[in-house]
């Protein structure tokens, strides 16, 4: 699978506006707390459409696919979870699905492939992202199906000193000397 390292905030945001607009699917892989979700956010955001996201190793499979239940005539139904959208359009971002079990990440095919889960159907504007972890030995996650990461647009992100420094700044909530610690330390976020 070929990643292509991108390091640049606005042009990430561009490629999410992008990949929204082509109806496909991303995923973001990165190093904890570098901002792949936000980047999510502040694309929706950007784009006026709806964000929502969940972390996958923390569901239990009815928390996906929803309930079983029988209707009227007997036959069995799925009533899907709440926050799933019927409506609209948005971002549906999937979180940790290299750190879930299994039972977890196959029905994310059935999502990604035909935009639903059992009975629900994700609207036409909804499309489903992924933030993930990688592999190695700082962190516990599981090898992907390589059936799912096919059906992504896959972009690996890496923190840098200097953007981050810039953001730190602009933020104003970033003390100065924590902001000065980073630049004199290039190897910070390796």
């Amino acid at each position: 699978m070929l990643m292509r390292p991108v390091s640049a905030r606005d042009k990430i945001i561009r490629l999410i506006a992008q990949c929204v607009a082509a109806i496909q699917t991303m995923r973001l892989l990165g190093r904890q707390v570098i901002g792949k979700s936000e980047l999510f956010k502040i694309a929706a955001a950007a784009l006026g459409i709806e964000f929502i996201s969940r972390d996958l190793s923390l569901m239990e499979p009815f928390n996906l696919v929803g309930i079983p239940f029988a209707d009227d005539s007997g036959r069995t139904r799925v009533a899907p979870p709440s926050f799933l959208p019927n409506e609209g359009a948005g971002r549906f971002t999937i979180e940790e699905i290299n750190r879930a079990p299994r039972y977890m990440t196959a029905p994310c095919l059935q999502l990604l492939t035909d935009r639903k889960l059992n009975d629900c159907v994700l609207p036409p504007g909804w499309i489903p992202m992924a933030a993930i972890n990688p592999g190695g030995a700082d962190y516990g996650v599981d090898e992907l199906d390589h059936a799912l990461l096919v059906r992504f647009v896959s972009i690996e992100l890496n923190a840098d000193v200097e953007h981050w420094a810039d953001w730190a700044r602009r933020q104003g909530s970033v003390h100065a000397k924590v902001i000065e610690f980073a630049e004199q330390s290039p190897g910070i976020f390796a």
